[in-house]
């Protein structure tokens, strides 16, 4: 006769606490493998918001910064004119190139930018009215509207590529000013 703990092929039967701890390790598992799954995904969530963060505030801080920026020459130009125009002259000095920046502080530019709108009022409006290209070289020509003056005036823009692809602006204006040329105004 065979005991309650023992089958009929010999083996000992699995007792009732043994067979309630299988399904619990296959709970077990289960639960560590979605555990695992969810750390994963959890890693690729956070290691994509990183990348996406760090290019966002890279590619802002080089926009801003003039460093590694890839922006076409003329949007370069344009934004500093933008700026310009907003009194954002912090944002326009990021335009520059460094040989600029090397010779003119950015509160230089900044007072130098205020003088020109105490002067001859803030700039109203601009539009391009011309543009020259030559291999790693470019010539943006604006008409300048200021609050001030009755007429626009011609204001220049050069910007070189560096190497590695940015634009800068090299020089502006006549002569690295702000203030409009009494001499050229055009109409």
């Amino acid at each position: 006769m065979s005991t309650p703990s023992s089958s009929s092929s010999g083996k000992p039967k699995p007792s009732a606490s043994s067979r309630a701890s299988a399904p619990a390790r296959r709970r077990s598992r289960r639960s560590l493998t979605c555990l695992v799954a969810a750390l994963l995904l959890l890693l690729i969530i956070v290691l994509a918001v990183s990348y996406a963060l760090t290019h966002l505030f890279t590619s802002s801080s080089s926009t801003l910064l003039g460093n590694g920026d890839t922006r076409s020459a003329p949007t370069v130009a344009s934004d500093f004119m933008d700026a310009l125009k907003s009194q954002r002259y912090d944002r326009a000095y990021l335009d520059l190139d460094s040989t600029i920046q090397a010779q003119l502080t950015a509160t230089d530019f900044d007072q130098q930018a205020q003088q020109a709108d105490r002067c001859d009022g803030v700039v109203a409006d601009y539009s391009l009215v011309d543009s020259t290209s030559q291999k790693a070289a470019m010539r943006f020509t604006y008409a300048v509207t200021r609050k001030k003056l009755t007429r626009s005036y011609r204001f220049v823009l050069q910007l070189a590529q560096q190497q590695g692809g940015s634009w800068t602006i090299v020089s502006y204006g006549g002569g690295a000013s702000l203030l409009p040329p009494d001499a050229a105004p055009y109409s």
